[in-house]
């Protein structure tokens, strides 16, 4: 059935963009504003097919008014070569009209269904089609869903993204396609050498049927497109991925937005369950858009949109009346709470960024009740609130009896029986634990590491260990380039600690983060029914935290 067939699709190909609706503000045959802030390259002005963007087919496709026509058929193709990519189109169907879109194809005039991949425009009612036939189908390959199409004669609009080895074709808001296609292999018993192309040209596959197009625009996700290629060519993306930028691009034109319409909050990279990918979080507005995205491929792993959660305020600074000072905060959990200050203790008193918008969390004990009230900085809005009546120990007051943190750490030093000068501290804290108030000491001396938990009143050392075998020295920065370590060697750290071997674990998380003034690596890793958790300092590489939780 070479008669229904679209254009390839070369390797690897990833869903990324979402499909502009049939959108009445899209102008006829010209880009909006957002697409060439994007970088759409626009196909057809809709007075002529261009010898300069195709380079077959052209006397086959008269164009008419504002838009070309398939009259005697054959493939019209671009002359340049795309791999990822998003695609845009409408088009017009006549009763039982056939016609496809051929991506990733390596040479004008093939058959583009099997040289490469072709993306099926048809007539749903067309007589004795089978299911990977049907209209958006991966011709011979991956079946579409169905219903999408508007009744025969009115225009439909299209949008086929292609990352990789994923595939996502949408058509009228419709998502009728979205495979991967790495594993991917013919249904009706016939070969597609084409199938996993890297890259190729884009067309449009006609069998005589007046199918109408207009509106042709394409975006190009990859940063420099190569030749045509065939599967045994350098894919792309290349071996290392795709770039933190073109994870953001990918974001942007699934969100149908420009970077300079938003405000990014978060761009980094991770590990998540062995997978690697970009967490790009931004908002536009009111609203909040958060993406995850693989890093290797370029696929949407993820997405969320939150159209209330986003208040715009200043970025943390000292009081610039456009917000509440700290003590205002606390005056206002004090009122809330009905208390005095003289009658509490804080514990916590502090501005931070949380989903986009700033805040004072404020904690503080009266007699055994603690109380937690998360302040807008903007508007003094109490945003959340917590009272949790039986969590408190009081700390005993300095004055009855509690010991320093320098004292704490003599006497963790004493039991040691090292001296100052021949250590290096990594923890030294106090903290609320089981409603016992006391001191973590941790150090290293050579190879091995010290943990001490120390009681602030007595001076008891509550608990005690030593790792003769768990440190790895950091890495000495290089001079002033703030490299630091990489994700990988925080992931050495952490298993060299757990006496583990890497191929003896799985789903592993990394995840770079800042946390009290310092840039970690967030570790984490399963060993059976173990699950490990370290904070790794991602400029030394001193483990600043670990927890091992048995799930028995």
């Amino acid at each position: 059935m070479k008669k229904f067939l679209v254009a390839t699709l070369v390797a690897c190909v990833c869903a990324v963009a979402s499909f502009v609706n049939a959108q009445e503000d899209q102008p006829l045959n010209q880009l909006t504003p957002l697409e060439e802030k994007l970088g759409f390259e626009l196909l057809f002005d809709g007075n002529s097919l261009s010898p300069e963007i195709w380079q077959s087919g052209i006397d086959g496709y008269p164009v008419k008014d504002g838009y070309f026509v398939c009259e005697k058929g054959g493939n019209l193709e671009t002359k340049k070569a795309y791999s990822d990519f998003i695609f845009r189109f409408e088009f017009k169907l006549p009763k039982n009209g056939n016609n496809g879109v051929g991506i990733r194809t390596t040479a004008a005039n093939l058959d583009a269904a099997y040289n490469g991949m072709e993306i099926q425009i048809i007539d749903e009612d067309y007589p004795g089609i089978a299911e990977w036939q049907r209209h958006g189908s991966i011709y011979g390959v991956v079946p579409a869903k169905t219903g999408a199409l508007k009744p025969i004669g009115e225009w439909n609009y299209e949008e086929i993204v292609a990352i990789g080895p994923q595939i996502k074709v949408t058509v009228n808001g419709k998502v009728i396609v979205d495979a991967d296609i790495t594993n991917a292999k013919p249904i009706h018993n016939a070969e597609h050498p084409g199938l996993h192309n890297k890259s190729g040209f884009i067309g449009f596959l006609g069998h005589g049927d007046p199918v109408e197009f207009r509106n042709v625009r394409i975006l190009s996700l990859a940063k420099d497109e190569p030749a045509a290629t065939d599967a045994a060519a350098p894919a792309t993306p290349s071996v290392n991925g795709i770039t933190l930028a073109q994870a953001k691009s990918i974001a942007l034109a699934h969100a149908k937005l420009a970077a300079s319409d938003v405000t990014f909050t978060k761009a980094g990279e991770e590990i998540d369950d062995g997978v690697r990918k970009f967490e790009v979080e931004f908002y536009h507005g009111q609203i909040e858009y958060d993406y995850d995205i693989d890093a290797k491929t370029g696929a949407i792993l993820s997405f969320d949109q939150d159209a209330e959660s986003f208040a715009p305020t200043a970025a943390p600074a000292a009081d610039n009346g456009a917000e509440i000072t700290v003590e205002k905060a606390k005056e206002i959990a004090l009122a809330h709470a009905k208390l005095a200050a003289g009658a509490v203790t804080f514990t916590k008193a502090q501005k931070e960024l949380d989903d986009g918008v700033w805040k004072y969390e404020i904690e503080f004990y009266a007699g055994q009740t603690e109380y937690d009230y998360d302040i807008d900085v903007k508007t003094g809005a109490i945003l959340s609130f917590d009272q949790d009546a039986e969590s408190y120990v009081p700390a005993p007051a300095a004055n009855a009896g509690e010991i320093t943190l320098e004292k704490a750490k003599e006497i963790a030093l004493a039991h040691a029986k090292l001296a100052a000068n021949a250590v290096t501290f990594t923890k030294a804290q106090k903290e609320l634990d089981d409603g016992v108030w006391k001191y973590e000491i941790e150090f290293y001396a050579g190879q091995t590491e010290y943990d001490y938990d120390i009681d602030v009143k007595t001076g008891a050392i509550l608990s005690f260990d030593q790792d003769a075998e768990s440190y790895v020295p950091a890495p000495a920065p290089a001079a002033n380039n703030g490299a630091g370590i990489t994700e990988q060697q925080a992931l050495q750290i952490a298993l060299k600690d757990a006496k583990v071997a890497q191929n003896a674990i799985s789903r592993t998380r990394i995840k770079r983060d800042r946390e009290n003034g310092r840039n970690v690596f967030e570790v984490e890793f399963h060993v059976g029914r173990t699950e490990y958790n370290y904070d790794i300092d991602a400029t030394t590489g001193a483990i600043v935290e670990r927890d091992v939780d048995n799930d028995d």
